[in-house]
């Protein structure tokens, strides 16, 4: 995520903080990580920053919590799209990644896992799923290699 906002040049410190502090607390078996890894920047960092530089970062890092809404904000189209810069990887790579997911959740049974990700795929097919211009180019990559697990998906259901 560092090398893509590199390549964005923002030099937006509240979002290189936000990469940063975004997935500090992870379990996938939680539904409320941003928020705690939000909290946990709060109580060991935010307090030696400037005050507005820490909310920026505790909004960013909340940005990253795909159950809410877009806000329209372009730091937050920002840190999102270099959150997803993965699903646009090169289909090897991208393979690997949906090979992790899928390991992550090892403790969801395969006919929950399968209908839970294909809807989560389903959801970012519904709609654009990169909102920057740096990311833009990379739309019609990430909804192939998205149409290709969903695929997969299907086919890994049936052979159960």
């Amino acid at each position: 995520m560092l090398g893509d906002l590199d390549r964005m040049e923002s030099g937006d410190v509240a979002i290189e903080l936000a990469i940063w502090f975004h997935d500090v607390v992870y379990d996938p078996k939680s539904r409320d990580n941003e928020a705690l890894s939000a909290r946990f920047f709060e109580i060991y960092l935010a307090l030696w920053l400037d005050s507005t530089l820490s909310d920026n970062v505790v909004r960013l890092i909340l940005a990253t919590d795909y159950s809410q809404e877009r806000s329209g904000r372009p730091d937050e189209d920002l840190i999102r799209d270099i959150d997803l810069a993965i699903l646009a990887a090169d289909p090897a790579d991208y393979l690997v990644y949906a090979e992790a997911i899928r390991r992550e959740y090892g403790h969801v049974p395969d006919s929950e896992f399968v209908a839970g990700r294909r809807a989560i795929l389903k959801r970012f097919l519904a709609g654009r799923i990169y909102f920057t211009d740096g990311f833009s180019a990379f739309e019609s990559f990430a909804r192939r290699n998205i149409e290709s697990e969903i695929e997969l998906l299907g086919i890994d259901l049936e052979s159960k």
